[in-house]
């Protein structure tokens, strides 16, 4: 246990709040891998319904390396700038720098905490869920057709909507974001309304007139993170009916 960096918190009543837990191994890879990190929570690790933030970056051989987990009370901005302050010791501690670029899902109150402590470091959406969302939203406005052969497709205006999204995501350029706007405002209003309240907000993070100037190396996805979900609760085993002590014990040998 004393090899691990680990910083905890409690309740006024003295039962454990939040954990950080990083391995040794993963402090001495962070020294020659740390440049894009991904975070991401997870449930079903513990039988408390309580989140899992789980910290993963990748080597120069492109393989998934796991560095810390944290216990976290709630998704809420205070718990998550709580952890990320105590993950920002542990660099400061062993002289790492901070990552170049971090990569989240739409979590607003984990974006805002990154923001808070880790104030020069690049921030990146996973694309995926814009397009999932997106996709999801355009299907409620221009529903599937059925055609001849029975078989249901999305349809021309719906196919039409999500390429001009693609287009504008994927500009190149800021005025090559503008001129796509421009196009998407004309064809299809009410989605770059809906665009401009939950996506575009974001578009340092999202469009590649902005992200292709930060050092992701191409990683985009949170895919990394996600597969190690399931391979931390595999080794968990029967993660759902875990206390946090035994949580914390079998993580740590």
């Amino acid at each position: 246990m004393e090899q691990f960096f680990t910083r905890y918190s409690v309740t006024a009543e003295g039962h454990l709040d939040q954990i950080l837990l990083i391995a040794p191994t993963s402090i001495e890879l962070l020294r020659s891998t740390l440049e894009v990190l991904t975070m991401d929570c997870t449930y079903k690790m513990i039988k408390y319904n309580r989140p899992i933030l789980n910290i993963v970056t990748s080597n120069a051989l492109h393989k998934t390396v796991q560095i810390g987990l944290a216990l976290v009370r709630s998704e809420n901005e205070d718990a998550y700038t709580e952890v990320l302050t105590w993950f920002s010791e542990c660099l400061r501690l062993h002289r790492i720098d901070p990552p170049s670029v971090i990569i989240t899902d739409r979590e607003l109150s984990l974006m805002n905490a990154i923001k808070k402590i880790f104030v020069d470091t690049d921030h990146v959406l996973y694309r995926w869920h814009s397009n999932k969302d997106v996709f999801t939203y355009y299907r409620r406005i221009y529903p599937q057709v059925q055609i001849e052969d029975k078989s249901v497709v999305n349809s021309e205006e719906a196919c039409e909507a999500f390429e001009l999204y693609e287009k504008c995501r994927e500009s190149l350029t800021s005025s090559n974001f503008t001129q796509n706007y421009s196009v998407l405002d004309e064809k299809f209003p009410q989605l770059l309304a809906y665009l401009e309240a939950n996506w575009w907000p974001y578009h340092h993070s999202l469009i590649s007139a902005w992200t292709n100037k930060y050092h992701h190396f191409g990683e985009t996805s949170t895919s990394r993170v996600e597969g190690c979900h399931s391979k931390i609760k595999a080794w968990l085993n029967h993660s759902s009916r875990n206390n946090i002590y035994s949580f914390v014990t079998k993580l740590i040998p």
